[in-house]
C-alpha cells in the first residue's frame, strides 16, 4: 500500500472512532463528536497571528466573532469571513479558529470566523440570516477589524460552503453589501435533494447522513426561499463576484461544485473549481499530520490568492467548464 493510501485509511479510521455512524440520531452527540474530529488532528498555531474576540449584539440573539490577524499587519487588507462546517446541526469557533488562523498567516489577510444559530433549534434561513448580519457589520465597520471594505471575502466548509454561495444571493436581492469573491469547501449546493432522499447514486449511509443534517436544516422553512438553501436550483445567478471553490475528489458533494460552476459560468460569474485528487470530504482538518492534506490545503491558499490577484476569469470560448485546475 502506497504511503498516500496507508494515510488516507488511517485518516478515515481515526474519523470513523471518533464520530461513528451509530451516533447519528444524536444532535448532542454529534455536535460534541463534531469537535473532537478537529481536537484528533491538532495544528500548531501559527506565532505571528493574534486573535481578538467580538460580540455582535443583535435583537433576540448574540453572535460571537474571532478576528485573526498577524501582528504586523496593516491597518487595513482583504478579509475573509469564514463560516463553520458541521451539517447546520453543529460546529463552533473552536473547530474552526485553526484553519482560520492558518489562512490568515499564509495568505496575510485577516480571517474572521463567527457563530451562527444551529439547526434544528433554529431552522433555515436562521444560519443564513447570521451570515448576512456579519457581512453587513463588516461591510458598514471595517475599521473595527482591520478589514478592506471592497475586499470582503465570504468561504466557509460543508455548510459553510452553502452559505458562501447561498449569502452573495441573498444579500444581492436585498440590496445588501457585496461580496468581493467566495470560497466554498467542500460545498453543499442543493440541501433539497439530499433532504428529500433523492440522491440514489452513493453510499446508503452518506445518504442518511445527508438527510438528517439538511431535514434539520430545512426544517419548517420557507418554500419560497428555496434558492437560499439549495443555491444549485436559483434562477438567477448573475452579479455575483468571483469563485473559486475546493472539492475532494472522492466527496459525493464533489458532482454539485461541477454542475455550480457549469451554472455560474453559464450567468457570466467567473468561477474556478478545484478538484484535490483521491481525497475525502473534511480531510483539510488533518494538515498538520498527512502531506496529502497540506497540499490540499496549499491548493485551497493558491486558489484564494488567485481570487485576491484578479486572475479568476471565465473560460476562454471552446475551454473545459466543468474543471479549471
Amino acid at each position: 500500500m502506497s504511503s498516500f493510501a496507508s494515510d488516507l485509511a488511517e485518516y478515515k479510521a481515526i474519523c470513523n472512532t471518533v464520530d461513528p455512524a451509530s451516533e447519528q440520531a444524536d444532535i448532542g452527540r454529534q455536535r460534541v463528536n463534531y469537535l473532537r474530529l478537529f481536537q484528533a488532528f491538532p495544528v500548531p498555531r501559527p506565532p505571528e497571528i493574534d486573535t481578538q474576540a467580538v460580540q455582535l449584539e443583535m435583537p433576540g440573539r448574540r453572535l460571537e466573532l474571532h478576528v485573526h490577524r498577524r501582528r504586523d499587519a496593516p491597518a487595513a487588507e482583504p478579509c475573509l469571513l469564514y463560516a463553520h462546517g458541521g451539517g447546520f446541526i453543529a460546529g463552533s469557533l473552536e473547530a474552526t479558529d485553526s484553519i482560520a488562523a492558518d489562512l490568515a498567516a499564509a495568505l496575510h489577510i485577516t480571517v474572521v470566523n463567527f457563530t451562527y444559530r444551529l439547526a434544528p433549534e433554529h431552522p433555515f434561513p436562521a444560519a443564513l440570516e447570521d451570515c448576512f448580519a456579519v457581512l453587513s457589520e463588516l461591510a458598514a465597520h471595517p475599521e473595527r477589524y482591520g478589514a478592506r471594505a471592497d475586499r470582503l471575502l465570504f468561504g466557509g466548509e460543508s455548510c459553510g460552503g452553502n452559505f458562501a454561495a447561498a449569502l452573495p444571493l441573498y444579500s444581492r436581492d436585498r440590496g445588501g453589501p457585496a461580496l468581493f469573491a467566495q470560497v466554498p469547501i467542500n460545498p453543499v449546493f442543493d440541501v433539497h435533494r439530499w433532504s428529500e432522499r433523492r440522491v440514489v447514486d452513493c453510499d446508503p449511509m452518506f445518504c442518511d447522513e445527508m438527510a438528517n443534517y439538511t431535514g434539520n436544516y430545512l426544517r419548517g422553512g420557507d418554500a419560497g426561499l428555496a434558492p437560499y438553501a439549495s443555491p444549485l436550483i436559483a434562477a438567477d445567478l448573475s452579479g455575483l463576484g468571483p469563485f473559486f471553490i475546493w472539492a475532494a475528489e472522492l466527496d459525493p458533494l464533489r458532482h454539485e461544485a461541477e454542475a455550480f460552476t457549469v451554472r455560474l459560468h453559464d450567468a457570466g460569474v467567473p468561477c474556478r473549481l478545484h478538484v484535490e485528487r483521491g481525497v475525502v470530504h473534511g480531510c483539510l482538518r488533518a494538515r498538520a499530520r498527512y502531506p496529502f492534506a497540506a497540499e490540499g490545503f496549499r491548493r485551497l491558499c493558491e486558489g484564494v490568492r488567485a481570487l485576491l490577484d484578479g486572475e479568476v476569469r471565465l473560460p476562454a470560448p471552446g475551454a473545459s467548464r466543468e474543471r479549471a485546475t
